[in-house]
């Protein structure tokens, strides 16, 4: 009788996938408040503190403590983003504008609202404040998933596989950013995926699962950060670049491997690509970013200490004070989370026992089992069992196996099969096999690391990086240290492997057991001395400021947080060190090897959730809803109007005397300031006129002045206790109300045409112009010498890429819209096309013949119609492709 053949060792196989289900099921955990409770990701409980809300706060809430962790991009950027796409698509359009924020501006170009991003699609199911739990669950999984995936079909043990997946999921710099959904969820989560699809394609030769490589890379493009998909880029083409160099025909492998996946990559992604090219170079943000402001921004030396003690300088949450602090050297200031990256003290132990597989020689029994042909080997035992001898490549079925034989001239050796019997041992004539990946991965691995803290660090191989398209355009360089994480989380679980997966394979001995605990032992030894003397020059050396808020809040001392989180690091050194010794040196160890793998991955998932656990906020979703009567009054205005929230001072300094940027888009309230990463030149340009025109101060200083009276702002949100100077009250002094502000959209009878742009600006930033008077630029602009009258227009919104306006015009005139200029804008006037011109630099202008007219205005950019097609063909193209594509006979 024929013995049953095992499954394949490099994959799952037909068999139930239990791990990956254990992994998404420790990804829930980590995210039980969100996905069991309700939770919400977002730091609502901010909200309170400011205005409108503080004024009632003691009525809503009663006293309340301090909030959890003031994320407050992820509030006031991340989280209206999620509002208005889903307002959209239940609404039935795309939204390519956001009317809410900076008196308009593009929403599909500027790339974090990801537009055509497919999980954003299915998340609108959910409430915005809980689409960022479920989120996580969705990616973490991908990621957890993808990265045992590609671990296991690289050869190696199912618990040295969990542990990598594991350790790259919860590295610390993907969990602090969660609440920031673009930079890790939506880009850095699908590596794993897109390495295991590529390897599969590259080893099977399967031009499908290249094509799923391609549809990956393509959804981490669609993502919507552009600097975190380069760094997914950049670590995916380093492996296929490697693979390609380590197999027997490089070029046409590298051609194969890196052509067709980044062809359908960037087809895919053409719809988001093209808009965003069109919009980044008119932003703040276009041009290369001067080196010396880049290189403020690498990882200062004194943070390294983090990579062990990650809350030495405080983590930005309530229970370490909210304030991070940190010896810069003269670097610039950064948040917690942009200078975050904990590894895990466990993994960093691990990952230098994985080092002993740098060596060829050193492979466990189980990788030489994988080096002889996962197929082949299935085989060679079924036939063993019932008597049939050694199986040997060229004795096996070829149309099975794609074996060339002289019976079978019209098919060909996969370079990967390297079957060996006693009679027939592997040809050492094949320059290929999978007896080096494992070496291969680890020499990797180190090189990759290795780069990535060199690269932070802002040494002149950053430099390199910077001299490359779009790269020049990144600032946070300490950003790109999290390219470490999946190397690191690759030799962690080489290191697993070169313990347990000899003796998995049913081995005495171990060949790297041994020689990998020794080297973990020593790498426990150093890396705790130098936690300690890190320890003992800033533990508990936290800012006065920070003791005393402790102090206040009846929180631990900072010298019992740092020295339990000292006592924390070095528990997780030595634990797998001892499990992992226990079993290396003992001959006959009672523990099974996917027991002591199993605890070895607990310990690293312990490591990294008693960093990352407690970070983020865990608030009640209902704080974003409550609707203040300010907001209510707003809401209900009788008509269109921009608004603005400032301090008592007319700034923005206090922080809780302004409602923060981009919320009020929220509740429906369009905004004249904004919070974002890419804002266009000519909203900085038109800001810089108002600030010269307030005399310096800023841009708000002297609310209900002529400049911000032209762009429509009609109501000013504040926590002054007195009224600005010509306002009235609207809802007391919360809401004031100038009764000076133009008409949302007016008609102008006189309008002057400037010879230049920078003439406009110049104008505008007359502290007393005369707003009644428009002002165009330019040798075509349309001019007007009729009386200094305006005229309002009726304005309906059909949604936020369309306006509608209705009115009568006494004489010919420029219809001036508060909604700032695109040259994407179109207009037609009477169902006839016209021409849309700037106004007042920062607005739209229409020319109007005398008469009763209907304005109709769409914003329609060409180049994301022109990527949608391309998107879509190519969506077509691939689906094509994967249904009709066949293995080769």
């Amino acid at each position: 009788m024929a013995e049953t053949s095992p499954p394949p060792q490099g994959r799952e196989g037909r068999r139930f996938p239990v791990i990956p289900l254990l992994l998404v099921l420790l990804v829930a955990l980590f995210l039980f408040p969100y996905v069991f409770l309700g939770r919400s990701l977002l730091p609502l409980d901010l909200i309170p503190v400011f205005q409108p809300w503080v004024r009632h706060a003691r009525e809503l809430w009663g006293s309340l403590p301090p909030a959890h962790n003031p994320l407050l991009d992820a509030l006031q950027q991340y989280y209206p983003r999620r509002v208005h796409m889903q307002e959209a698509l239940q609404g039935g359009w795309l939204p390519l504008w956001e009317p809410h924020v900076y008196g308009g501006s593009p929403f599909v170009g500027a790339q974090q609202g990801a537009v055509l991003y497919p999980p954003t699609w299915l998340l609108a199911l959910f409430p915005p404040a809980l689409q960022f739990g479920w989120s996580a669950l969705l990616h973490l999984s991908a990621a957890a998933v993808g990265g045992f995936l590609f671990l296991r079909l690289l050869g190696l043990g199912r618990a040295a596989a969990a542990t990598g997946a594991v350790a790259f999921t919860f590295n610390g710099f993907i969990i602090v950013w969660l609440a920031y959904p673009n930079v890790t969820q939506w880009t850095l989560c699908w590596l794993p995926l897109a390495l295991y699809c590529w390897e599969r394609g590259h080893q099977d030769r399967d031009v499908r699962w290249l094509s799923a490589s391609g549809l990956v890379l393509g959804l981490n493009l669609l993502g919507g950060h552009a600097q975190s998909s380069a760094y997914v880029f950049l670590t995916w083409g380093a492996w296929v670049l490697v693979r390609a160099l380590a197999g027997p025909r490089p070029l046409p492998t590298l051609f194969r491997g890196l052509g067709l996946p980044l062809l359908l990559a960037g087809g895919l992604a053409l719809g988001h690509l093209l808009p965003a090219l069109d919009f980044v170079p008119r932003t703040d943000r276009a041009g290369r970013i001067p080196w010396e402001a880049v290189q403020g921004t690498s990882m200062p030396p004194a943070q390294f200490w983090t990579l062990l003690l990650p809350r030495l300088f405080g983590d930005g949450t309530a229970q370490f004070a909210q304030q991070s602090w940190l010896p810069l050297d003269g670097h610039a200031g950064l948040a917690f989370v942009e200078r975050t990256f904990y590894p895990g003290v466990s993994v960093l132990v691990l990952a230098v026992g994985g080092l002993v597989l740098l060596r060829r020689g050193q492979l466990t029994a189980e990788t030489q089992r994988t080096a002889e042909g996962r197929r082949g080997e299935s085989r060679r035992q079924k036939a063993e069992g019932s008597g049939q001898g050694g199986t040997t490549p060229e004795h096996l079925n070829a149309e099975r196996l794609n074996t060339r034989t002289p019976e079978h001239p019209n098919t060909r050796t996969p370079e990967h099969l390297n079957t060996r019997t006693p009679e027939h041992p592997p040809s050492p004539t094949l320059p290929y096999s999978h007896t080096s990946l494992l070496p291969l991965l680890a020499r990797f691995s180190l090189v990759l690391t290795v780069l990535a803290v060199l690269w932070a660090m802002g040494t002149p191989l950053y430099k390199l990086l910077w001299w490359l398209p779009v790269f020049g355009q990144f600032t946070a360089m300490a950003r790109i240290l999290c390219v470490a994480a999946w190397p690191l989380a690759c030799l962690a679980a080489l290191g697993v492997h070169a313990v347990l997966g000899a003796r998995e394979a049913g081995e005495e001995t171990p060949a790297t057991g041994q020689p990998a605990v020794k080297g973990m032992a020593i790498a426990a030894v150093v890396l705790g001395a130098i936690a300690a003397v890190g320890h003992f020059i800033f533990g508990g050396a936290a800012p006065e400021g920070v003791q005393q808020f402790l102090a206040a809040q009846g929180r631990a001392s900072v010298d019992s947080l740092a020295t339990r989180d000292l006592l924390l690091a070095l528990l997780w050194m030595a634990a797998p060190v001892l499990l992992l010794g226990l079993f290396a040196f003992s001959r006959r160890s009672p523990l099974k090897p996917a027991l002591v793998g199993g605890l070895v991955a607990l310990v690293v998932t312990a490591d990294l959730f008693a960093f990352g656990g407690t970070f983020n906020p865990a608030t009640d979703p209902a704080l974003a809803h409550v609707v203040t009567p300010e907001i209510r009054a707003l809401q209900e205005a009788p008509e269109a109007y921009r608004f603005l929230s400032v301090g008592p001072d007319g700034q923005r300094g206090s922080f809780n005397q302004w409602m923060p940027s981009n919320l009020p888009a929220t509740f429906g309230l369009p905004d004249i300031a904004g919070s974002d990463s890419f804002v266009t030149r000519r909203y900085r340009q038109w800001e810089t006129a108002m600030t010269q025109a307030a005399g310096g101060a800023g841009p708000w200083a002297r609310p209900g002045m002529g400049g911000l009276e032209a762009v429509g702002v009609r109501y000013y949100l504040t926590g002054a206790r007195e009224l600005f100077p010509g306002n009235k009250p609207f809802v007391g002094t919360a809401v004031q109300e100038d009764p000076g502000a133009l008409p949302y959209a007016r008609l102008h009878t006189n309008v002057q045409a400037l010879p230049t742009q920078d003439a406009v600006l110049e104008n505008l930033s007359h502290p007393d112009r005369f707003v009644r008077i428009a002002l165009t630029s330019g040798p075509n602009a349309p001019a007007y010498e009729g009386p200094p009258t305006v005229t309002p227009f009726q304005v309906r919104r059909v949604n936020s890429n369309r306006l509608v306006l209705e009115g009568t015009a006494p004489q010919p005139g420029l219809l001036v819209v508060a909604e700032q200029f695109d040259p994407a804008w179109r207009a037609r006037v009477d169902g006839r096309p016209e021409r849309v011109v700037p106004a007042d630099h920062l607005l739209m202008g229409i020319p109007l013949e005398a008469g009763q007219h209907r304005v109709e205005l769409v914003y329609a950019p060409a180049p994301f119609r022109v990527g949608l097609f391309f998107t879509l063909l190519t969506l077509g193209a691939v689906t094509t492709l994967l249904i009709a594509a066949r293995r080769r006979p």
